[in-house]
């Protein structure tokens, strides 16, 4: 209730006469028969109620006007709601949300940094964002709020990623900065940067868990990939052998690297020389064909089995 101000008011609170009874409600008869009749310390309450509730909302009375209190809870609304409109005057903690309007489109933006929670960092400044932060040692303000994702991987279609997220492309990030991310993943936090590894060229396959299809796998572990046999024909008994890899021929090694095979990596498959059959077409006699795989050979091709695929990044919300 507003302020008394008709000539019998006094500028300080008069002391509150003592209580009587529990509290209660008004009746129309009190025990006497009278309605029951508040006094000054009951209305002089009710005036604490107004200001305390002007004030937390920061609302100036005004005698003239009757809407304080929906200004007030208003005010007080905006200073711990989520979703509503920035206010330059609010201190933002981590994780709170407002939103901006710019001509008829509507940004919603998460406080992203946990350390420090200051007013005035419009999230339409990109300078308070991740698009044009530059310091290494502490986080940037703002983030489009996508909900509470970060962590997760996705395909991307640019090489680019939003600004929610960063490209998974074997980088070194500051842990200060990517905090989110490497409280989400501690294990691949090394020292003050955090890497979620290469996966860039790579197939990603699920891992086994216990199944028992693709055993003795663990998180993040690389796996070389199956060898493909080519059939070479030729004019001996051995025709259309199936072999795993052509070697001492030049252009019968071109040939399989136009169909799809790749240079052999030695270094990969150094314990399986004693498996892997050759074609060396510099011995006549079917019975010399076949021999161990020779280090020293060139025209050596190879291939790994791979589907027909089609190229996209990978990226992951911070």
């Amino acid at each position: 209730m507003h302020p008394l101000q008709n000539g019998t008011q006094t500028a300080d609170k008069p002391d509150t006469n003592n209580q009587l009874g529990a509290p209660g409600y008004f009746t129309e008869s009190g025990t006497d028969g009278r309605p029951s009749i508040p006094g000054a310390d009951y209305f002089n309450a009710q005036i604490d109620e107004f200001k305390t509730l002007l004030a937390a909302g920061n609302v100036e009375f005004d005698r003239t006007k009757f809407n304080h209190i929906l200004m007030a809870i208003k005010a007080v609304c905006r200073g711990i709601s989520q979703f509503t409109e920035y206010n330059p005057e609010r201190v933002y903690f981590t994780g709170e949300v407002c939103f901006t309007k710019t001509g008829n489109e509507i940004t919603y933006w998460q406080w992203y940094s946990n350390q420090e929670w200051i007013a005035g960092k419009d999230p339409l400044d990109n300078g308070n964002r991740h698009l044009g932060w530059t310091d290494t040692t502490k986080p940037f303000y703002w983030i489009p709020y996508v909900s509470n994702i970060e962590g997760m991987p996705f395909y991307w279609l640019d090489t680019r990623a939003p600004e929610w997220a960063v490209m998974e492309i074997n980088v070194d990030l500051p842990k200060a900065v990517y905090w989110r991310l490497a409280r989400r993943y501690p294990h691949l936090v090394h020292g003050d940067t955090i890497n979620t590894g290469e996966i860039r060229g790579e197939f990603l396959r699920v891992l086994d868990q216990d199944r028992g299809i693709d055993e003795n796998r663990i998180l993040g572990s690389y796996q070389k990939g199956s060898l493909l046999s080519a059939e070479i024909a030729s004019s001996y008994d051995y025709d259309r052998m199936s072999c795993l890899f052509h070697a001492q021929n030049e252009t019968y090694g071109n040939k399989l690297q136009n169909l799809g095979f790749e240079r052999l990596r030695v270094g990969e498959f150094h314990t399986s020389y004693n498996a892997l059959a050759t074609i060396q077409t510099s011995r006549s006699a079917p019975e010399q064909a076949l021999g161990l795989y020779d280090e020293a050979s060139d025209g050596v091709a190879t291939g790994t089995a791979r589907p027909n695929n089609i190229a996209r990044p990978m990226a992951i919300a911070i």
